[in-house]
């Protein structure tokens, strides 16, 4: 039993050096990993610092740039503004003015028809009245021929003179 003994103490001391070279080896790994990683972490970090100011320098610049965009939006809503209002009182007092003239033109108009009725009114009364006494001069004077003709001649026997003194009248 003695050699049993010593085999399986050589056998547990072999698998208490096996594994501790396994740790070692296991340490040794760890370690290289561990460097590896501070190496890969710097480098990242650092491309990441410039990363984030790059970025930050950039959203400073917008921020300016979106300041300044915004005033000068700002500003041109305001002239937009300020030109409507002109546009809107120019045509307020275009539409016066128009208004004021066709009312001008309005009345112009409505003198000018009255002044063509009365001198076409006037011109009718001058026309007309003398052409109708002109007209009623000739038919009396061809009244007064037609009986003066009837006169002279001899009554017939059909005729009745009171027929004619009617007509005269």
């Amino acid at each position: 039993m003695e050699k049993w003994l010593i085999v399986f103490v050589g056998l547990t001391a072999l698998a208490v050096v096996l594994q501790a070279v396994v740790l070692a080896a296991i340490y040794v790994q760890l370690r290289r990993t561990d460097v590896g990683m501070k190496d890969l972490r710097q480098r990242y970090g650092d491309r990441l610092d410039s990363l984030l100011h790059r970025a930050d320098d950039i959203l400073k610049t917008l921020q300016d740039n979106s300041h300044l965009i915004f005033t000068d939006l700002a500003a041109i809503a305001q002239s937009a503004r300020d030109q409507t209002q002109k546009f809107d009182r120019l045509m307020n007092e275009f539409t016066d003015r128009a208004r004021l003239q066709i009312i001008r033109v309005d009345e112009l108009i409505t003198q000018a028809l009255r002044a063509i009725e009365e001198a076409g009114s006037s011109l009718n009364r001058s026309l007309t009245g003398p052409v109708r006494e002109a007209a009623a001069i000739i038919q009396g004077v061809k009244t007064a021929l037609d009986y003066l003709a009837h006169r002279r001649r001899p009554a017939k026997p059909d005729e009745h003179p009171g027929a004619e003194g009617q007509m005269f009248i």
